[in-house]
């Protein structure tokens, strides 16, 4: 039943078994989600990012689509999402390059970040990521000279465009660290879900 239409303008994405029905209202108006300017990189991402956490065993496809034609082109890549993007680009030649792709390490050991890093790119089979963040981060002072060679090194290897970091802790103190350290481009701010 996944992915199956209910008339034009309603797609069935959930999977009954695990996380309930849920039909989805396909875009039909003129709503684009609004850009804005991701830190200071100069490039321009929709305000809204599409969670790696968003497709379990829903028909991704048609999220991906939705996505799209609403203006989110700012997705997160998480250790669950599969190959779901892609498949996603494999089918939509071009795509890629009009997506920023959003992931995560979990770690400050510059050899765990490799392997997570070398992971995300081998799964997705990708070459790059646009933003990689290093999750979660409750004081900067865990962005040692080690981390910062790291990421230096990975920029020069093009395996990454920016780097910054999550924090849903010490918020006050990571931000305000972070204004004063060039090498965080953005960091992501907690949530919480509406």
């Amino acid at each position: 039943m996944e992915g199956r239409k209910f008339g034009d303008n309603l797609v069935y994405v959930g999977d009954r078994q695990n996380r309930g029905d849920r039909v989805i209202k396909k875009n039909t108006s003129d709503f684009i989600v609004p850009k804005r300017e991701f830190g200071n990189t100069g490039v321009n991402i929709s305000k809204l990012c599409l969670g790696g956490g968003s497709f379990g065993n829903t028909d991704s496809q048609i999220i991906l689509d939705e996505a799209l034609k609403q203006g989110v082109d700012c997705w997160e890549i998480v250790s669950f999402t599969g190959k779901v993007y892609c498949e996603y680009f494999k089918k939509n030649p071009g795509i890629r390059e009009k997506v920023f792709l959003s992931g995560k390490v979990y770690s400050t050991d510059p050899i765990v970040m490799q392997e997570q890093l070398n992971a995300i790119l081998k799964d997705n089979e990708i070459s790059v990521i646009d933003f990689l963040a290093i999750h979660p981060v409750d004081d900067v002072k865990v962005l040692t000279n080690d981390v910062r060679k790291w990421v230096e090194k990975v920029k020069k290897e093009k395996k990454i465009r920016f780097f910054g970091f999550c924090t849903h802790k010490n918020m006050d103190n990571c931000l305000s660290s972070a204004s004063e350290a060039s090498e965080q481009e953005k960091v992501r701010f907690a949530v919480d879900r509406l």
